[in-house]
């Protein structure tokens, strides 16, 4: 990893998240810059371009695996397999 950059963080977190590697950050002088995602105001208008067709969600995905062996898929994820980019675990497989 570099010394010194930026890091930005978006998206919805929970107030109860705690955990931050703050010497990390500080000793390779990083700079961080974080926010919540708009999410309220663009959820209704993703389920309206959803719902019209005009964007499939599930095109992201590039594997979907059954919950039979989750352990295994979580280990393919983990270790940045060819392929295993968005992972979608459905029960039904």
């Amino acid at each position: 990893m570099a010394e010194a950059g930026t890091i930005g963080v978006s998206g919805v977190y929970p107030p109860t998240l705690q955990s931050y590697p703050i010497g990390t950050v500080l000793n390779r002088n990083l700079t961080v810059r974080a926010g919540n995602c708009p999410h309220r105001a663009l959820i209704p208008e993703l389920i309206d371009v959803v719902a019209a067709g005009v964007l499939d969600p599930g095109r992201g995905v590039t594997v979907r695996e059954g919950l039979g062996d989750v352990v295994t898929a979580y280990q393919e994820f983990d270790d940045h397999r060819a392929g295993w980019v968005k992972v979608a675990l459905d029960p039904g497989t």
